[in-house]
């Protein structure tokens, strides 16, 4: 059975139109113009969902979806957010989040999120207003390690926790 759908760079738009697929884990539709994602009715029928990256696929928004909540990988980088995505609410099982290269000056919203995520491990924001000079992205890296005592990685960097 399927276990992968691999495709970025096909100029995809929504509606996407893919069958339901309750075998694949991991898909991958990075490079594609989505715009309004709607998680909800676009991934129906992906029920062993777990990886979904939807990187540089011009999004804005991504509203809370009951599909996501298996999600344990999520790759939003080199979006259109300026605030982290209502969905996250429903990503409780996340160990990977990638944000970075978005348009969010302000995290805090992100910080009360990833607490609730008790598998967080590694994280990304750099590339986001919020992060651009050493100073901020030092203050996100100590919101970071409270929220998250799991933290390996944060900005592609090993951290530990002091």
């Amino acid at each position: 059975s399927l276990n992968a759908i691999i495709a970025p760079n096909n100029d995809l738009g929504i509606p996407l139109g893919l069958p339901a697929m309750p075998s694949v884990n991991t898909l991958v539709l990075s490079n594609n113009s989505l715009g309004e994602f709607n998680a909800n009715k676009e991934l129906k029928g992906f029920t062993s969902l777990t990886k979904l990256s939807i990187s540089k696929c011009s999004l804005r928004k991504l509203e809370s979806a009951r599909v996501l909540e298996p999600l344990q990988q999520l790759r939003l980088n080199g979006n259109k957010f300026i605030v982290p995505p209502n969905a996250l609410g429903e990503c409780m099982r996340l160990s990977l989040l990638d944000l970075g290269g978005n348009r969010m000056k302000q995290l805090d919203v992100l910080w009360n999120m990833v607490a609730l995520m008790p598998n967080m491990q590694h994280l990304t924001v750099w590339g986001n207003p919020a992060c651009d000079d050493g100073d901020a992205s030092k203050a996100a890296l100590d919101k970071c390690r409270s929220a998250c005592p799991k933290l390996q990685t944060f900005n592609a960097r090993k951290t530990q926790h002091q």
